[in-house]
C-alpha cells in the first residue's frame, strides 16, 4: 500500500470513529430526553386504533383495519406490538422512541452530507459534522414532538417521518455511490421506504416534490440531469404511490376484506422493484446507441408519472378524504385563509413551545382583521422562497420543503382539524436546520475572533438543548395523566365538547364520576360524533352514571351506545353492563340475553364469558 493510500486509510478510519461518537451522543440526548415517556397513558384515538380495532388481534389481517385501512403498514406495527405484549403500553412506547431515534439518525446523515456536498462545502464542509448533530439534535429532543412519539397512536406522523429520511438519504448515498449496484441498492431502499411512507400516512406522497427539489438543488446542475440520471428512482417512488393509491380503492369497494390484498400488493411492490433493476441494466445497455430516443421516452416517463400522481390526488385521494369524513365543515378558501394564521402559530411554537396543546379548536378565519395579516406574512414569505430559488441560493430548499410538507393537510384541502402540532414532525426539522445555519453564518462574519465565537456557539447550543430537553420531560410527564392533558385542553378552549367529552372520560376511568358527569353535560348529545366514537362515550358516560345509582339512565346510555355502532366494541361493553344492571334487578332472563350479546359481538371480549359463565353456575 502506497504512503498515500495509507494516509487516506487512517483518515476515512478517524472520520468513521468521530462520526460514531456524534451518533452515540444524539442517542444518549434522545434517550434522555424521553426516559419518562414509557410511563405514557393510552389517550385519545388510542382507543381507537388499538383498543378498538379488532384487526390489532390479528398479526396477519392487515388492510381492513379500523379507523383507518388505508394506512397498513402503520396498523401491522400496532399488530406487532400487540402480538408481543398486548396492551402493555410499555412496548408501544418503545417502539415509538426507537423511531423517532432512527429517524433523528438519519436526519443527521442527510444534513452531514448535505453540507458536504459540492455545493454547499466551501461554506459548511469543515464543521459539517457538529452543525449536522446540532440540527439533529434539537429537532431530537424539541418539546413540539411530543405528540408524534409520547401519543401513542400517532405513531403514524413519526413512522412516516423516518420512512420519508430514509428516501432521502437513499437518494443521496445513491448518488455518490462508487459503483452501479451500489447505487441502485440505495435507490431501492429510497423507493422501498418512501412506498411504505405511503402505506404509514398519505401525506408521505408530498415528499417527490421534496426529493425531487433537492435533487436540483443539491445533486443535479440542471432539471435535465434530475431525468436523465436518476429518472428511474422517481418511477419506483410512483409505483409506491400507485400501490397506496389502489390499496385504498381496494378498500373503498371491498371495506370487509382480511386484508390479503396488502400481501398481493406487498409482493407486486417488490417484484416491482426487482424488475425496475432490470430495467435499469437494459436502458445502460440501449443508451450506447440509442441514446436520444431513451431520453425522450425517459423524459416522458417522468412527466406521466408526475402527472399520474396528480390526477390520483385529485381523482381519487380528495374524493376518499370526504367520504372518510376527513373534512371540515368550512369551505376550501376558509380553511386556506385560516391556515396561515395556524402556520404562524406552527412557526411560534418552534421558538416558544408553550403552551402545548393535546387538541385545538381553532376558530376559523372570517373577518378581514383575522385574515390579512397572516396572509401577508405567509405571502411574502413564499414570494421570497421563489426569488431565492430563481437566484439559486440554497436557502430555499429547507423553506420549500417548510410548505411542500405541510401542504396535503395545510393548504385548500379543508380536514376536520384546523391545527394540529403533530403535523410540524418534518417540517421542524426545515425550521431548525435555517436557524441553526443562519445563526452560524451570521456570527462568523460577525465576529472575527475563532476561538471566542466557537466558545460562544457551543455554550449556546447546549443551553438551547437543555432548555428543550427539559421542556420535553417536563410535556411527557403531562401524558401521565388523560386528566391532565384534557384540562389543559379545556382551559384554552372552554367551548370545546370534544375535549369535555375526553376529560369526562378520563375522570370516568379513575372513578370520579360525579366530575365526569359535569363535562359529559357539556357535550351532550354526542350525534355530533362518528359512530364508534359516540358509541365508546355513550358506554363511558352510562359508566359514570351506573356508578352514581342512576341504574335507569346508565341503562338509557347503554342502548344508545349499541344503537349508534352495534358491532362496536363498546357495544359488547354496553351490553355487557346491561346484564349486570338486570342481575341487579334479579332478571336472570335478561342479563343471560345480554351477556350472549357481548360474546356475539366482541368474541374476544373476556369480560363478557366470564360474567356468562358466572350465571350459568348461579342458574343451575
Amino acid at each position: 500500500m502506497s504512503q498515500q493510500g495509507h494516509e487516506t486509510s487512517i483518515t476515512d478510519r478517524a472520520l468513521r470513529i468521530h462520526s460514531g461518537w456524534f451518533i452515540l451522543l444524539l442517542l444518549f440526548v434522545g434517550m434522555a430526553a424521553y426516559y419518562n415517556s414509557f410511563t405514557g397513558a393510552w389517550v385519545f384515538d388510542d382507543f381507537s386504533y388499538i383498543h378498538e380495532n379488532r384487526d390489532v388481534r390479528d398479526l396477519w389481517t392487515v388492510g381492513s383495519g379500523y379507523p383507518h385501512p388505508y394506512r397498513p403498514v402503520l396498523q401491522w406495527t400496532f399488530s406487532l406490538n400487540y402480538a408481543l405484549g398486548g396492551l402493555n403500553p410499555f412496548g408501544y412506547h418503545l417502539f415509538n422512541i426507537t423511531v423517532h431515534l432512527l429517524a433523528g439518525l438519519t436526519l443527521f446523515g442527510i444534513v452531514r452530507r448535505t453540507l458536504s456536498s459540492p455545493r454547499l462545502r466551501n461554506t459548511f464542509g469543515v464543521p459539517a459534522d457538529y452543525l449536522a448533530w446540532t440540527i439533529a439534535v434539537l429537532w431530537l429532543v424539541h418539546p413540539l414532538q411530543t405528540e408524534s412519539v409520547t401519543y401513542i397512536s400517532q405513531r403514524s406522523e413519526s413512522l412516516m417521518g423516518l420512512l420519508f429520511f430514509l428516501g432521502l438519504y437513499g437518494l443521496i448515498r445513491g448518488t455518490y455511490a462508487d459503483r452501479p449496484l451500489a447505487a441502485w441498492s440505495w435507490y431501492s431502499l429510497g423507493c422501498l421506504a418512501f412506498a411504505l411512507g405511503c402505506g404509514t400516512k398519505e401525506v408521505t406522497a408530498a415528499g417527490i416534490g421534496v426529493f425531487l427539489l433537492y435533487d436540483r438543488s443539491f445533486l443535479a446542475s440542471s432539471w435535465d440531469e434530475v431525468h436523465t440520471r436518476r429518472w428511474l428512482f422517481y418511477i419506483g417512488c410512483v409505483a409506491g404511490l400507485a400501490w397506496l393509491f389502489l390499496e385504498a380503492v381496494s378498500i373503498r369497494i371491498a371495506p370487509d376484506r382480511t386484508g390479503s390484498g396488502f400481501h398481493i400488493s406487498s409482493t407486486n411492490l417488490v417484484v416491482g422493484l426487482v424488475g425496475l433493476g432490470l430495467i435499469s441494466r437494459l436502458y445502460q445497455r440501449l443508451g450506447r446507441t440509442a441514446g436520444g430516443i431513451i431520453r425522450w421516452m425517459r423524459g416522458g416517463l417522468v412527466i406521466g408519472s408526475l402527472a399520474l400522481v396528480l390526477g390520483c390526488v385529485i381523482v381519487i385521494l380528495i374524493p376518499l378524504l370526504t367520504r372518510m369524513g376527513g373534512y371540515a365543515r368550512i369551505s376550501a378558501l376558509e380553511y386556506a385563509l385560516t391556515q396561515t394564521e395556524v402556520i404562524i402559530h406552527y412557526l411560534r411554537l418552534v421558538f416558544w413551545p408553550s403552551p402545548l396543546s393535546l387538541d385545538h379548536a381553532w376558530p376559523v378565519a372570517r373577518t378581514m382583521q383575522e385574515i390579512l395579516g397572516p396572509a401577508l406574512v405567509i405571502g411574502a414569505v413564499i414570494m421570497g422562497i421563489l426569488w431565492s430559488f430563481w437566484r439559486r441560493s440554497a436557502w430555499a430548499f429547507p423553506c420549500a420543503a417548510f410548505f411542500i410538507m405541510l401542504l396535503p393537510t395545510s393548504s385548500i384541502i379543508p380536514l376536520r382539524d384546523v391545527a394540529v402540532e403533530h403535523r410540524m414532525y418534518i417540517p421542524l426539522a426545515a425550521v431548525i436546520a435555517v436557524v441553526v445555519l443562519a445563526s452560524y453564518t451570521g456570527l462568523n462574519r460577525l465576529w472575527a475572533a475563532k476561538t471566542w465565537r466557537q466558545t460562544a456557539q457551543t455554550i449556546t447550543a447546549v443551553v438551547i438543548i437543555l432548555i428543550l430537553c427539559g421542556g420535553t420531560i417536563v410535556r411527557n410527564m403531562d401524558y401521565k395523566s388523560p386528566v391532565t392533558l384534557w384540562t389543559q385542553v379545556v382551559s384554552l378552549y372552554p367551548d370545546h365538547k370534544r375535549a369535555h367529552l375526553n376529560l369526562a372520560q378520563a375522570h370516568t376511568q379513575l372513578g370520579a364520576h360525579e366530575d365526569a358527569l359535569l363535562h359529559y353535560q357539556k357535550s351532550l348529545p354526542f350525534d355530533w360524533l362518528r359512530e364508534g366514537l359516540a358509541a365508546r362515550y355513550y358506554y363511558n358516560f352510562g359508566l359514570s352514571l351506573q356508578a352514581l345509582k342512576q341504574d335507569d339512565a346508565a341503562e338509557a346510555a347503554y342502548r344508545e351506545a349499541i344503537k349508534h355502532a352495534p358491532r362496536h366494541l363498546a357495544a359488547a361493553t354496553s351490553y355487557n353492563q346491561l346484564g349486570l344492571i338486570a342481575i341487579g334487578r334479579k332478571d336472570n332472563r335478561r342479563a343471560l340475553q345480554n351477556f350472549k350479546a357481548s360474546t356475539r359481538v366482541a368474541p374476544y371480549y373476556a369480560t363478557g364469558y366470564k360474567n356468562l359463565g358466572i350465571l350459568y353456575a348461579r342458574i343451575v
